[in-house]
Formats: C-alpha cells, sequence, structure tokens
C-alpha cells in the first residue's frame, strides 16, 4: 500500500489487517515514521520516490527495496552504504520510458548496458524495471508505454540469466571451501527454477549438503518446487514432507512448503492428504496463501463429489476476492458443482459469468 501522506496510526491499523508492504516517497517521511510503525509483522518498506545521493544514507538500513535507481553514481552510493551494514540492496532501475523532459529514469536504449553495469556491484541486487507513464484520462493511451518496458524486461532479462549461468559455473570451478560452493549452488539453483532449467535445477540442488540452516531450508524448498513444476508430484511430496516433519509451523517457508505439498498431493489425485492441508493454511487467515488454498480446497471437495462443500467454499471466497480473473475462476468452479448436482440451469448462469 501505497502509505505517503498517511498517519503512522493509520499504518499501523492497516497492517493488523494484513498490510505487509508499504511505500514512501519522500526519505524524510520515511525517517519519521519508522520507529512508529509496527515491524513485529514482517512489514516491507519501499522507497517509491526520487532519491538524492546525499539521502542514501538515512534510508539504506530501513528499507528493503528502492524503485527508483536512475544513475551509476546513485547505484554506486547505495551499493557503498549497503556494503558497510553488511547489506544486500534490492532496486528497481527507473526507465523514462516516454522520454518526457520532466521525468527522472535513464533512456529505453541505455538500459542495457546500465543494468551491466550496476549488476556488477556486491551489495546490490537489480529486481526489474519501473516507470511512470504519462498523465493522462484514458488508459489506453499509456498502455503501449508498459508494453515497451515489459518487453525490455524481458530481453534483459534473458540476457542477465545467461551471463549469470556462466559466471556461477565458472566460479564453482575455483577451490572455494564447501559453504562458499553451497551457496553458490543455492543461486544458482533458483536461477534454473527462474529459466524453467528444472532437470538442471533438481540436479544443482541435490548437491547442497551444508548444515547452515537457512540455506538448506531455502535448498529443499527449491527443490520440492523444481520437482512440483517438472509434474514430478512423488518427488515433491516426499521433499516438502520431510521439510514439514523437520521444522515447526513458525519457522520461515512453512506455509510456503506446506501450500505446495498441497497441491502436489491434489495433483497426485490424493485429495484427502491435500484438503488437510489446504484446510490449514485456510485457517491461518494472515497467511499469503490462504485466498489460494481456499479455491484448491474446493476444487479438492468438487473432486470428491462433495459438492456442497465445495459451493460453500467457493461462495465465501467471492464474497472477499476483488480480481477479475480470479472471479472468473470461481465461477466456473461453481457452475462445475451445480452442473455435477444436476442443476443446470444455476450452472449455465455461472458459467455465462466465467464469460
Amino acid at each position: 500500500a501505497v502509505t505517503k501522506t498517511v498517519d503512522a496510526g493509520i499504518i499501523n491499523e492497516a497492517i493488523k489487517l494484513g498490510i505487509n508492504h508499504i511505500g514512501e516517497n519522500k526519505v524524510q517521511e520515511i525517517i519519521q515514521k519508522y520507529d512508529l510503525i509496527d515491524r513485529t509483522q514482517g512489514v516491507k518498506w519501499h522507497l517509491i520516490g526520487h532519491l538524492q545521493t546525499n539521502k542514501v544514507k538515512y534510508i539504506v538500513d530501513k528499507v528493503d527495496l528502492i524503485h527508483s535507481i536512475d544513475s551509476v553514481k546513485l547505484a554506486m552510493e547505495v551499493n557503498k552504504r549497503a556494503e558497510k551494514i553488511n547489506k544486500i540492496m534490492e532496486v528497481l532501475i527507473q526507465v523514462n520510458v516516454a522520454g518526457e523532459e520532466s521525468k527522472f529514469g535513464i533512456s529505453v536504449e541505455q538500459c542495457d548496458e546500465f543494468v551491466k553495469e550496476i549488476s556488477r556491484l556486491p551489495n546490490i541486487r537489480v529486481k526489474g524495471l519501473m516507470t511512470i507513464a504519462p498523465y493522462t484520462q484514458d488508459p489506453e493511451e499509456v498502455r503501449p508505454y508498459f508494453r515497451k518496458l515489459k518487453d525490455l524486461s524481458i530481453d534483459i532479462k534473458q540476457k542477465k540469466y545467461d551471463l549469470a549461468e556462466k559466471i556461477y559455473l565458472e566460479l564453482l570451478e575455483n577451490k572455494f571451501n564447501d559453504d562458499i560452493k553451497d551457496y553458490l549452488k543455492l543461486d544458482l539453483g533458483y536461477l534454473y527454477l527462474e529459466t524453467q532449467k528444472y532437470n538442471r535445477a533438481t540436479k544443482i540442488l541435490s548437491q547442497i549438503k551444508t548444515t547452515d540452516y537457512k540455506i538448506i531450508s531455502r535448498a529443499e524448498y527449491l527443490l520440492g518446487l523444481s520437482y512440483y513444476c517438472s509434474n514430478r508430484y512423488a518427488e515433491s511430496v516426499k521433499i516438502f514432507t520431510r521439510f514439514i516433519n523437520k521444522h515447526d509451523q513458525k519457522t520461515n517457508l512453512y506455509d510456503d512448503v506446506s501450500y505446495w505439498l498441497g497441491l502436489s498431493y491434489m495433483n497426485l489425485d490424493k485429495y484427502q492428504e491435500a484438503i488437510a492441508i489446504l484446510k490449514n493454511l485456510v485457517d491461518k487467515k494472515s497467511s499469503i496463501y490462504a485466498q489460494p488454498a481456499e479455491f484448491f480446497l474446493a476444487k479438492c471437495y468438487l473432486n470428491i463429489k462433495e459438492y456442497e462443500l465445495a459451493k460453500n467454499v467457493l461462495n465465501r471466497l467471492l464474497d472477499k476476492v476483488k480480481n477479475e480473473d480470479i472471479m472468473a475462476d470461481i465461477y466456473y468452479e461453481l457452475g462445475q458443482c451445480y452442473k455435477f448436482s444436476c442443476e443446470y440451469s444455476i450452472a449455465e448462469q455461472y458459467f455465462e459469468k466465467n464469460v
């Protein structure tokens, strides 16, 4: 949620209701609000406005993502300040796609080389691109700018992945100790997963043998996800179940693993096992997986012919969601429920809403 000009008390109320990302556009506001905001809920801070080089030192220890890197000078200052506190600072590069003189950002033509240059900075991680489109009353007029940014992002991302894979493989040939190599393997496994090279991902992630808790838990999660994405559901169940048995529910990634374990069981037609896991996630209302778990819980009920249970879950979910695509999926599943219940006229109504 963008919280610029919003009082700290109101932001804290929003956090209680589940908001866990807040965005401020001025350094001064971040400084004023930072100690007043409840940080026990894992809130992530975003700087979404222009950042001057001389103000980096005030926020680099506070924010989780800087949305407006637009010069090498600024990137180097962020890297320097992040290095001092042993932090990897995640950033977005601001691109002036429309070429407006009134807006900050690098040009489209500069973007490729700019990404390459600042990606070499060890304490910066480029997470993507950002642009501010021209102001207009008609949304259709700004779509070309966002499409151009997306195309640019895809092109740069692929070049970046190819270069990153080459660098990781070269580093793994060096005589580093096993702990460093396991870090490299984890990053390389994630890279393969992102680029849908699932067999390579499972191979490299299976090689990680460290006793470092953070590394091995992350590796197990990514390994299970790699098996899942390659439709090897029996293997993903094995990996995810091992994770669940080793860790308690407060463990980082526990909800992530539970969600994908539930879906793995569902894809194996083991619906009762899936239902037990997904219901537990639905009950954890603060979990980001609560609503998607609820949707797949309904699909499980549908598959075991518990149509009334499926209807109840879907109608309850329909009251919560606002996204039109998700609503369309819910309408379709409700249509299926009524069709299999032989209530064809009602089913037809939901199928029409799906269209």
